[in-house]
């Protein structure tokens, strides 16, 4: 998870949460898990809201991901769109519409995905 904040024009700082723990712990994952999002939903009116800053290559869940069973009526434009609005933007910023367009022409078949991988267009 993470978050950024501008605290004068033009800089901004940013937070990234992160929980760990042994396997000794296992069992009260759920309640560390838990405990991480009411944190982060505590500090979210402190922060930025547009956009909501996210690492590439390091995948915040929480943002959203690819819907893999792609259900009957389910274009890939509105699969481009759900990816843009959900945790492309926070990823790639304007850029976004750019790399689908490259992820079509290179990937046609989506051989090469995970969770919040640019969809192509077919």
């Amino acid at each position: 998870m993470k978050h950024r904040s501008r605290t004068a024009p033009g800089s901004s700082t940013e937070f990234q949460y992160g929980l760990y723990w042994d396997q000794l712990d296992q069992a009260r994952s759920s309640e560390y898990i838990e405990w991480l999002h009411s944190f982060y939903m505590f500090m979210a009116p402190h922060v930025s809201k547009d956009p909501r800053g996210a690492y590439a290559n390091y995948m915040d869940m929480d943002l959203g991901t690819n819907n893999w069973t792609n259900p009957i009526g389910e274009s890939s434009i509105e699969a481009v769109a759900h990816a843009r609005s959900s945790w492309g933007a926070s990823y790639f910023g304007n850029n976004f519409d750019r790399l689908v367009r490259a992820k079509t022409m290179i990937d046609p078949g989506n051989v090469f995905n995970n969770a919040q991988s640019i969809p192509p267009l077919y």
